[in-house]
């Protein structure tokens, strides 16, 4: 009866690996399977790694657990050497951030020509792929494998080319966001009101910009906060943390923003639009451009 039990418990634990293909920590295990004890799940894991059935790999900063893909096991034949396997070992270790192919000489100890020419076998038989990085550095990882942020450079890359005019956008919306919502807030009678009602918190913010659908993929929350965080330190915005839960065990708190006045307004003469116009010097009375059609002077004169 104990014996059926553990096979149970590590066909259950086969199970959850095989609904997560790009690995599960501890942390999911123990989520998933409660009631299992911790010092039988490590039994579980060990004589799965023991007979090659898993893999230990390195997602970000993170040790995971993930089935050894069938890709990964080709290389185990007869004809593969010590060199073979030492190398994918060594790329199956980096997980979804890669190694280069000096680390892989760094680390092995193994002629850099050698280790090139098994690289290049590995990428044909599609069991491992070379990546360029954001930083324009290749690497290699398993073929089933994502790569992680680290090695695209996130949302805001394109290629290997950062996106400025993209997060730009996306920061004016952000601001403008909040610049409506602290006018709305000045119209509160209560000042302590009118500060509570002036912040909007990160998930807040992510949502109002996924809604406005100007990204071709759904922006992430760390995403937005990256590019609130630069504007606290362009001064548009200022934030606060705000209390979510508290309980016996944990407290969590959230990042939330508002928009900062300027601590000097500008005066209407410095905002003169000719000053800034393109096409100033086509301007003259009695031309298609001329002063006396233009919606940026009459905006202007009406500030006096």
């Amino acid at each position: 009866m104990a014996e059926q039990g553990s096979s149970n418990n590590e066909d259950m634990v086969l199970d959850i690996l095989k609904r997560h293909p790009t690995g599960v920590t501890q942390q999911i295990f123990k989520e998933s399977l409660p009631s299992l004890p911790v010092k039988d799940l490590v039994q579980i894991i060990n004589k799965l790694s023991t007979n090659g059935k898993i893999d230990l790999l390195k997602k970000g900063k993170q040790l995971v657990y993930a089935l050894k893909s069938d890709a990964s096991r080709k290389t185990l034949t007869a004809g593969s050497g010590t060199e073979e396997h030492c190398i994918l070992d060594a790329v199956k270790r980096a997980g979804n951030n890669g190694i280069s192919p000096k680390e892989l000489k760094l680390a092995l100890n193994i002629p850099q020509p050698q280790i090139t020419k098994i690289l290049k076998n590995l990428d044909a038989q599609r069991i491992v792929k070379a990546v360029i990085s954001s930083t324009k550095k290749k690497v290699f990882m398993l073929f089933n494998l994502e790569p992680s942020q680290e090695i695209t450079g996130g949302t805001f890359y394109s290629g290997q080319e950062f996106e400025t005019e993209f997060v730009d956008v996306i920061g004016e919306q952000c601001y403008q966001y909040l610049l409506r919502t602290r006018k709305i807030s000045e119209k509160l009678s209560d000042p302590v009101a009118q500060i509570h009602a002036s912040y909007k918190s990160s998930k807040e913010i992510c949502a109002f910009i996924n809604s406005l659908k100007i990204s071709k993929v759904e922006l992430k929350l760390p995403d937005i906060e990256k590019i609130l965080i630069s504007l606290v330190y362009d001064d548009k915005l200022e934030v606060s943390k705000s209390l979510t839960t508290c309980d016996m065990t944990e407290t969590k708190s959230e990042n939330c923003f508002r928009a900062m006045k300027a601590l000097t307004p500008s005066s209407a003469l410095s905002r003169f639009p000719c000053g800034t116009c393109p096409v100033y010097r086509d301007c003259h009375i009695g031309h298609p451009i001329s002063p006396t059609n233009c919606i940026y002077m009459k905006e202007w004169l009406n500030e006096f």
